[in-house]
């Protein structure tokens, strides 16, 4: 489910590349909680990139 969550936010903001300020402190909580999880590389990979997207506060 974490992985389901974190996949529909990076789709949703993919092709502007930014991110709502909100969003982004719920992406970061939902992937630290899959990373206790031991989750994939798959997900670490979206995230890398989803860090340098522009926040919109």
């Amino acid at each position: 489910m974490l992985r389901n969550t974190i996949t529909h936010i990076y789709f949703k903001y993919k092709d502007d590349k930014k991110i709502p300020h909100y969003e982004k402190e719920n992406l970061i909580s939902l992937y630290e909680r899959y990373e206790q999880l031991h989750g994939n590389h798959y997900v670490k990979m979206i995230m890398e990139e989803m860090k340098d997207w522009e926040e919109i506060i």
